[in-house]
């Protein structure tokens, strides 16, 4: 069976996360009445009878007009009040 699992984290440009393999990002907030925390949705697994192999996905946080890396995939965009963020994934190639 399939779930939607919330993980939370304070802004900041790398953020990893220890998921299980397969696992799909759905959405992405920031969360209301924080100081500058992201919501990361995703899909998960959750059958007690599939075995969960985990692994590390690193997202990164960048900036309108900023750099980004040659190894980040973009994922999704994200409005910060006055600010504009844009999350990557970083992807082995």
């Amino acid at each position: 069976m399939r779930t939607v699992w919330k993980y939370t984290m304070r802004l900041n440009d790398r953020i990893d996360f220890e998921l299980p393999q397969d696992s799909k990002l759905v959405s992405v907030a920031m969360i209301p009445d924080t100081n500058h925390e992201l919501g990361f949705w995703f899909e998960l697994e959750t059958a007690a009878e599939i075995p969960t192999v985990n692994e590390v996905r690193r997202f990164a946080v960048v900036g309108t007009g900023h750099p980004i890396e040659d190894n980040l995939v973009h994922r999704c965009t994200v409005r910060d009040h006055e600010f504009v963020w844009h999350i990557y994934e970083e992807v082995i190639r």
